[in-house]
């Protein structure tokens, strides 16, 4: 069984197709990298998983975490699962982690949510 799966993810932007069918499953203890030249669609997968798309994008397909289907499109559903059961680390360093603040109490914010 995979803990997460994607079906034939696509992301666009009006006639533009910045993702096209992306499919993967990675299983409980496996990694998976995403590797592409700068601006070639990953961080758009991610957020498309997350349904964190920046507006005027669209989303094709499915994802699924464990058994249950992501519902992508449906940012009430989706924020009751991001944190607790899928969540991202942004890749912009400044944002990502304040480095004013100690990491153990960073990490806590998210769990207690």
């Amino acid at each position: 069984m995979s803990t997460l799966s994607a079906r034939h993810l696509s992301v666009r932007f009006g006639d533009r197709v910045v993702v096209n069918d992306l499919s993967f499953d990675v299983g409980r203890g496996e990694r998976l990298g995403i590797v592409g030249e700068s601006s070639s669609g990953k961080t758009l997968s991610a957020l498309a998983l997350l349904d964190l798309l920046p507006s005027g994008a669209r989303v094709s397909g499915s994802a699924s975490l464990g058994d249950v289907p992501l519902p992508l499109g449906d940012d009430a559903a989706m924020s009751r699962i991001r944190g607790s059961g899928i969540g991202m680390v942004f890749q912009e360093p400044l944002t990502a982690l304040n480095p004013l603040m100690p990491i153990w109490k960073q990490i806590a914010i998210p769990l207690a949510l």
